[in-house]
């Protein structure tokens, strides 16, 4: 199968990451015979020299992109609005902190086909730190709960098939967004694959997982999922559209 993608990477303050990442991804692109890509670096807010090291990569390589997003732009808001300018067939997400080990990488594009969605789950979590853990699995528990779903992992690297990903609105702008987009397709009885990945490990002070403004966005999409697919149905509402 000739693949087709578009590889988003978010970064923030990523200098001393963002090469090694764009780096890993070109390895595996190689390794799977990928020939139609595009990798869509998307920036917002950075004061390290990011802007200046991503600049430098999209000079030297044609098929690297570089949207520059508003300051206050969280995660979410920059991939909602790199999905609309995505111009292949699937859209994978890896993250730009070089934080998913290369041969995870390379095994994920491998998959690209077998299925709508592909989603990764973490295999070393002892990297996380014990808090990262606890919140992850709570996480995960209470979104299954939620969806009637059993997935892994929900904000974990990904691919989706463009074409179906572009059709659902993402209310999210914070860390929620991707598992919202996740129960959103899985709602549309799409195909799903699930495999491991292994992470690098980053320090605890770096992760933006357990921020104030990210646990306050996580309340408010499990709020808006539980009364899409749990109260409506009950109530007899309008029925659920992703």
């Amino acid at each position: 199968m000739n693949k087709s993608l578009s590889i988003i990477v978010p970064v923030h303050n990523e200098a001393l990451n963002i090469k090694d990442t764009v780096k890993n991804i070109f390895v595996a692109i190689k390794q799977n015979n990928i020939f139609d890509y595009e990798i869509l670096i998307c920036e917002s807010g950075s004061t390290d020299g990011t802007v200046q090291i991503i600049n430098d990569l999209k000079k030297n390589n044609q098929n690297i992109k570089v949207l520059i997003f508003p300051d206050n732009y969280n995660l979410g808001e920059k991939y909602r609005n790199a999905i609309q300018k995505a111009q292949k067939k699937y859209i994978a997400y890896i993250p730009g902190d070089n934080d998913i080990d290369l041969e995870s990488i390379i095994k994920i594009f491998s998959v690209i086909g077998k299925a709508d969605i592909i989603l990764t789950y973490t295999v070393n979590m002892e990297k996380r730190p014990l808090t990262r853990r606890i919140f992850s699995y709570s996480y995960t528990f209470l979104m299954n709960l939620i969806s009637g779903y059993n997935i892994k992992y929900y904000n974990g690297a990904c691919v989706f098939l463009a074409s179906e990903l572009k059709k659902i609105r993402v209310m999210s702008a914070g860390f929620s967004y991707m598992s919202e987009i996740v129960v959103k397709l899985l709602n549309k009885n799409l195909a799903y694959y699930e495999l491991p990945m292994k992470v690098v490990g980053r320090d605890e002070d770096k992760s933006s997982a357990l921020q104030l403004r990210n646990f306050i966005d996580t309340g408010i999409i499990i709020v808006r999922l539980f009364w899409d697919l749990k109260i409506k149905k009950i109530f007899r509402f309008e029925k659920y559209k992703p």
